[in-house]
């Protein structure tokens, strides 16, 4: 016994509570041996009387028999069905309101919820909302709550109300299925309430694909409500599931599609990290998307011309001497090769705008940046086409 006490005052580690019960019973038997065989009194003492080290207890066993414990199946679920949306980008999806009557995926929701909001709630309480939730969807007699507008009173501050959290957990459900459905389709240029994308990496594409541009120009659409019935438009190109569509509507008709709501949603709505993930984020995205698609397939009409070089070799021979000549003191010799540079470096710029022209485009959420290499007149040819698109799809 004496030597356990000094190997704990030295500092041992156990690698488990079994293996301390394990090693405090061998040194027990070693100052009375006379209890029982040794191996007979380790395996009593650790599994009898510390049974409750190696089972689980009466909470964790009902987790792990009923409350999630085939959730990883539905991951899979909606992993296949981003795979065949990539495959497949005009595939129309069929049966996915049957994901939200099973159980697993109501849970699976509500524990993307719990984990982002950083706290438990009540076994029962979980299971009773879960199974609730799962009654009202089959008969689909699932209704949201309204979210009234963001008021502002006597000058204070906006005043957001948060919807219920049942309705957020239906709402999460909806956002992982359609987030499966319309991920694989969506451009590289929009990078607002993506997974894996944020204004970062935004600038970072600016930062990669702008160069010589000269004239770029800033926008955002005003609007504070989408059209509901444009979005349902674009929404049944890819769902043809009535059932989901009716939930969308209602989803729709309580205020999850309002852009102005989903700005504040970001803001302060939503506990945790993924607060700017949500259902009014993703109808932002697809209605947006047929305005990315028409930039692309402009910006390949747009685009003329071979990539100019980004320095002639001469002009980076003479950057060379120049800079040896400035070392070395002959400022006279430099300054002649200095106006050569720039005169080569003209001619090639002049040479190149003859037959070259571009355009970039990025977006992030409602925030709009289009870059250009090309002359003012074809710039503000573009800018009228975009006006024209913008005020024909009511964006």
């Amino acid at each position: 016994m004496h030597r356990l006490v000094r190997r704990l005052s030295r500092g041992w580690v156990f690698s488990s509570y079994q293996q301390l019960v394990a090693t405090t019973a061998s040194h027990l038997w070693e100052a009375r041996p006379g209890l029982a065989q040794k191996n007979q009194f380790v395996r009593i003492v650790s599994d009898s009387r510390f049974g409750f080290l190696s089972q689980p207890t009466d909470r964790q066993a009902r987790s792990s028999v009923s409350f999630g414990s085939n959730e990883d199946l539905f991951v899979e679920e909606l992993h296949r069905i981003f795979d065949d949306n990539k495959r497949d980008p005009e595939l129309v999806n069929h049966n996915l309101y049957k994901l939200l009557l099973e159980e697993n995926m109501i849970r699976l929701a509500h524990k993307n919820l719990v984990v982002a909001a950083g706290h438990e709630k009540n076994f029962y309480e979980r299971r009773k909302l879960v199974r609730e939730i799962s009654r009202e969807l089959v008969d689909e007699k699932f209704q949201f709550e309204v979210i009234p507008k963001p008021t502002n009173e006597e000058g204070a501050k906006f005043i957001y109300t948060p919807p219920p959290f049942r309705d957020k957990v239906v709402v999460e459900a909806m956002r992982m299925v359609l987030e499966k459905v319309y991920e694989p389709v969506f451009l590289d240029c929009s990078h607002g309430f993506r997974p894996s994308r944020s204004r970062h990496t935004a600038l970072m594409s600016v930062r990669r694909e702008l160069r010589h541009h000269k004239y770029a120009f800033v926008g955002r659409l005003d609007s504070q409500d989408l059209d509901h019935h444009v979005l349902a438009k674009f929404l049944e190109q890819k769902i043809g599931d009535k059932r989901f569509i009716r939930l969308i509507w209602k989803a729709l008709k309580a205020g999850h599609g309002n852009r102005k709501h989903h700005i504040w949603t970001v803001k302060n709505a939503w506990d945790g990290k993924q607060e700017a993930m949500t259902l009014s984020t993703l109808f932002s995205n697809i209605y947006l998307h047929s305005l990315d698609s028409w930039v692309r397939d402009s910006k390949q009409k747009f685009d003329t011309g071979p990539i100019p070089r980004t320095m002639d070799p001469q002009v980076s021979n003479l950057t060379h001497r120049i800079t040896r000549l400035e070392r070395e003191g002959e400022l006279a010799r430099a300054k002649v090769l200095s106006a050569r540079k720039a005169q080569l470096a003209r001619s090639e710029r002049q040479s190149s705008l003859t037959s070259f022209r571009q355009l970039f485009y990025v977006r992030f959420g409602d925030e709009l940046m289009f870059s250009f290499d090309a002359s003012k007149e074809e710039i503000l040819n573009f800018k009228k086409e975009l006006e024209d698109f913008l005020r024909q799809d009511k964006m």
